[in-house]
């Protein structure tokens, strides 16, 4: 039995959220987008990945407003009103919802995947774990559209056939992102360590990159964790949070590519750089042009016995003038 807010109430709020995230994706899309393309060499799977992210977003956010508006404006042709409507789970509104939902958790999931797999240098068993939660997740998920879509007719989400599935359905997810999140930090913490040795630049120019994978994974795995117990407790928040999960999804992607890719990383630290003289620092290559320079020798010439110079010496230093005037002329060129 739901406790809580009710279940009408519950839906509108779930359509403002999500709308309010929706708006927030759009506007890390398109940077994301702009970012991703402005390189030399364009990565086209993820180009494809956060468009496919943005397209489900946009499916689902169109599949809410339609229940709302059907689900409020026709509540008398229901029966139950509304909140019949809303309550039940094997409508094809509320399966495609869920559907969509699926398939952008496993998207998410395996990207997430794929970013721990590349930071430790596509070493397979580290990624073990994860890719066992995540064909855990597909099968709980799979099984969740099942019973949805064969449910009978005013069977609630808290039917005890459904919860040990989307109980394993969220945990999966999120033990998935938690065990990727701890991966990847640990390595960028590590590479940091060993290559900035006593000298802590480098490796406090790596603390931003650390601080922006944690928080992007402690935001996904706070809103799950949050509907994993709203949905245990029989809430009808559990509806909230569910809506908002889908573009969450693609926030948290999009947040590591734009503030890496905006240089807001290592650059952001510039300026906190050590400038103890002993210490061993990194140099950036600067190239200066070069510019002809003139030189003038002048030598004041004795002529005595005791050091024997001639005028064949002084034409030789002459020379030698005018090789080292040519020779600045050729670097310049260069």
């Amino acid at each position: 039995m739901a406790v809580g807010i009710p279940l009408d109430t519950a839906e509108i709020v779930a359509l403002f959220l999500e709308s309010v995230c929706y708006g927030i994706f759009c506007v890390l899309f398109a940077i994301t987008l702009w970012v991703l393309v402005k390189k030399r060499e364009t990565n086209r799977i993820w180009v494809a990945v956060v468009c496919v992210m943005y397209l489900l977003a946009t499916v689902h956010l169109i599949i809410s407003v339609y229940r709302a508006v059907y689900g409020f404006v026709n509540s008398s042709a229901n029966p139950g009103g509304a909140i019949g409507f809303f309550a039940a789970i094997s409508d094809p509104t509320f399966v495609s919802k869920s559907a969509v939902l699926l398939v952008q958790t496993v998207l998410g999931d395996s990207f997430m995947i794929y970013r721990c797999y590349i930071v430790w240098e596509k070493k397979w068993p580290i990624i073990t774990a994860p890719l066992l939660l995540l064909v855990g997740l597909m099968i709980s998920g799979a099984r969740v559209m099942y019973l949805l879509a064969n449910a009978k007719p005013g069977a609630l989400i808290f039917l005890a056939a459904l919860q040990p599935w989307i109980t394993a359905y969220f945990a999966t997810t999120m033990c998935t992102n938690i065990v990727c999140t701890a991966c990847i930090t640990y390595k960028i913490w590590a590479r940091g360590r060993s290559l900035g040795g006593q000298n802590g630049y480098i490796q406090t120019s790596l603390s931003p990159v650390m601080v922006i994978v944690i928080e992007s994974g402690a935001l996904y795995s706070s809103a799950v964790l949050c509907q994993l117990v709203t949905y245990l407790v029989g809430s009808n928040g559990q509806n909230i949070i569910i809506d908002m999960i889908t573009p969450l999804i693609g926030i948290t992607f999009c947040l590591v590519t734009v503030r890496v890719g905006l240089g807001l990383t290592i650059n952001s630290t510039s300026s906190h750089a050590p400038s103890n003289a002993g210490t061993r620092r990194t140099i950036p290559h600067v190239n200066y042009p070069l510019r002809p320079m003139a030189i003038s020798v002048s030598r004041a010439v004795e002529h005595d016995n005791e050091l024997g110079l001639s005028d064949k010496d002084r034409d030789m230093g002459d020379r030698h003038s005018e090789t080292m005037q040519q020779s600045h002329w050729k670097a310049s060129a260069v």
